[in-house]
């Protein structure tokens, strides 16, 4: 079976901000290997906002799971939908339940999923998970086609609409901020992925008297966090005050971004801003590390406890969580100023 012998292919990736941003990899090399494919990815409502400006996409469906598409009833509504399209391909990075429920509904010719799944053998064809960078791995399920023998590496190309740029560009000039900042996003869905509070501070301060101006990025549940370092270290916070493809818009004039092992390290990739991650309860060999042509991840290697689940936690396990206490704001200064100075860096990993 070949990847050219199929018109429409569904792309199925409902989960978290950062594995859409990831999955976008996989439609631009299905894009490269078959041109006149129509490609439609099928996400959530919030991803769908900035997936939509991915060219190698055709279409953008939105899964409102907690809407219109709620319940067994709503994904057989939008199987429905989606079924008059014409699908005949479908491509399922996604491993939950409700996915493969989903791909076998469409009714199309030919499915491919991770045998890692509850529901894998609603799949025609299952490819093993491997323990490789995400990007890596969802390009694995190309693997079963026999024209995708050399599978390229490619950047997703995204193009904001004039308007996003310019709706960014005036909210950085509104606080007065030029191209030459630091962004920071301190958040993560998981408590324990997050870096310290304190630290976020006192790295902000640091970055201050390096003469940079810094700014917090992340979405409304980020806001309170974001204010109070904004308030005791002088920053700028715009957690809440962007959309996800305005966001995407000011990534694309920092410098820097020091984040976590969370979604903005991988929509700062999108636009290809130099990264800095923390990594604490989660390792890279889960295969989320930034993609950014220069990046850094700073951990602490010599934890025994590392890593304490696939995702991090709301509490740590251990009441210590020495594996973000231990980092100092010192070790992430340099490596944001590595990143900063130097553009022939190339992506590496800094013990704390």
């Amino acid at each position: 079976m070949r990847l050219r012998d199929f018109r429409h292919i569904v792309i199925l990736q409902t989960a978290f901000i950062g594995d859409v941003a990831l999955v976008l990899y996989l439609a631009e090399t299905v894009r490269r290997l078959h041109p006149e494919a129509r490609i439609t990815l099928v996400t959530t409502t919030v991803a769908a906002t900035f997936a939509q400006y991915c060219t190698a996409l055709t279409s953008v469906v939105a899964f409102d799971k907690r809407g219109k598409h709620r319940g067994f009833g709503g994904i057989v509504r939008l199987a429905g939908e989606l079924r008059k399209s014409g699908v005949d391909c479908v491509l399922a990075p996604h491993r939950s339940f409700r996915t493969a429920l989903l791909a076998r509904l469409l009714g199309a010719k030919y499915s491919v999923g991770f045998a890692k799944n509850s529901l894998a053998w609603l799949y025609n064809k299952r490819v093993e998970y491997q323990p490789v960078h995400e990007i890596e791995r969802n390009a694995t399920l190309l693997s079963v086609f026999e024209d995708c023998v050399n599978i390229p590496q490619v950047l997703p190309n995204i193009i904001l609409p004039i308007q996003i740029n310019e709706a960014s560009a005036a909210l950085l000039e509104r606080y007065g901020i030029q191209k030459d900042f630091v962004a920071c996003a301190p958040g993560s869905v998981w408590a324990t992925k997050r870096w310290r509070e304190e630290h976020f501070i006192q790295l902000a301060e640091l970055l201050q008297r390096d003469g940079k101006r810094v700014v917090l990025l992340g979405g409304k549940d980020d806001e309170a966090l974001c204010q109070r370092i904004a308030e005791r270290s002088g920053c700028t916070s715009l957690a809440g005050k962007t959309s996800l493809p305005e966001m995407l818009a000011v990534l694309k004039n920092a410098s820097v971004l020091v984040g976590n092992d969370s979604a903005p390290a991988h929509l700062a990739a999108l636009v290809d801003c130099p990264t800095v991650a923390v990594f604490g309860p989660t390792v890279q060999a889960f295969g989320f590390a930034p993609r950014s042509s220069r990046s850094a991840v700073v951990e602490n290697t010599g934890l025994a406890c590392r890593p304490c689940s696939p995702h991090g936690t709301n509490t740590c396990p251990l009441g210590t969580h020495e594996c973000m206490w231990s980092i100092q704001p010192e070790s992430v200064l340099e490596a944001a100023r590595n990143l900063a100075s130097n553009p022939s860096t190339d992506s590496e990993a800094k013990s704390a």
